[in-house]
Formats: C-alpha cells, structure tokens, sequence
C-alpha cells in the first residue's frame, strides 16, 4: 500500500474559506479601478464651454456668470447598482464643500445625475441625506454636460479657476487639499 495521498482538485484548494476574503478584496480592487477608469476626464488647462444652470427657483444663469473658482461635482444619488462607498463620502464631502463656500473660497456647483429638472432636484433634496444640496445643487442639462467633461461614472470633481480653466480633477479628494492646493494656486 502507497502512502502517497491524493491531493484535492485545486480549485478546492484555492476556494476554501480562508482564500475567499483575499479574493473579495482583490475584485473590489479591480471594480473600483475599472469604474475609475471609464471616465476620460477633460484634461487639466483645458477652457471650458459655457453652459446653462438652473436654481431651484428655476432661475437660468450662465457658468461664466459665476466670478470666482468653482468646484463642480459631478454627484449620483446612491442606487443599487452604485457604490455605496463612493456616496457616502460625497455626501460627507459635500457639507464640507458647503462650508468652503460659506468662506468664500470657491463657487460649488452640484450636477446630479437623473435629476435634470427643478421638481426632481427639489424631491432629492427632501431626503435628509442630500439636503445640502438645497444651497449647491443646480441643473442642467446633465447628459450634455457629463458627456462635455467625459464624466460617465458618478461622482467625480472639477476645479475651475476664475477664468473657467480646469485646474484640477479627481474621483475622490478631500477638501482640504482642494483649499491648501488647488484654490490657492
């Protein structure tokens, strides 16, 4: 009798209990980049067009009519098929945005996704978790101006300067590296 034992497939092997945390994590990894990089961002310089937004009064003004930098975010409600990580950081980081914009150093800009009309804005507001976007969220026409900015994953952040030149973009950035390195440039 040999006493050569047989070995398990190695799929067993690989499958087993302890194994499966490593390879959540390394799927996380690979979602999260592969969403990052749908978005072709418009690069850092560029001028940007002018285009309409609407207040919750229902107001129309120009972007160019705003004269100091702004910080457009680019914001997407979270649904089952968005990642819950990425808004409940944005909706931390848009009180915090709020709060750069009571101090007067930038101008923001919300754009939410799905919610191109003033009614729908309003409705989204109601909800306690988005009522900071009473004071920064604006529409507009929001398949135009994503697909402008090469936005197609939710959410990502622009920085423009006075002159309406992006100076910074990210998916995920805090505020105050906004305020101590992109507005004070």
């Amino acid at each position: 009798m040999s006493n050569y034992k047989s070995k398990s497939p190695w799929f067993k092997r690989v499958l087993v209990t302890k194994n499966l945390p490593v390879f959540f994590l390394v799927m996380v990894a690979f979602i999260t980049l592969h969403i990052y990089r749908l978005n072709d961002p418009l690069p850092i310089g560029t001028e940007i067009e002018n285009f309409k937004l609407k207040t919750l009064t229902g107001e129309e003004f120009s972007i160019y009519d705003i004269n100091q930098p702004i910080v457009l975010v680019f914001y997407k409600k979270h649904t089952f098929y968005s990642t819950y990580v990425y808004n409940s950081y944005y909706n931390r980081l848009l009180a915090e945005l709020k709060f750069l914009q009571d101090r007067g150093y930038a101008e923001i800009v919300v754009i939410s996704d799905g919610y191109d009309t003033v009614d729908k804005l309003k409705e989204l507001i109601k909800d306690k978790d988005h009522s900071v976007l009473g004071k920064i969220g604006y529409v507009a026409d929001t398949d135009a101006v994503s697909e402008y900015f090469g936005v197609r994953s939710y959410p990502h952040l622009f920085v423009l300067n006075k002159d309406k030149v992006v100076t910074y973009e990210a998916k995920l950035v805090s505020t105050e590296f906004i305020k101590d390195n992109v507005l004070w440039r």
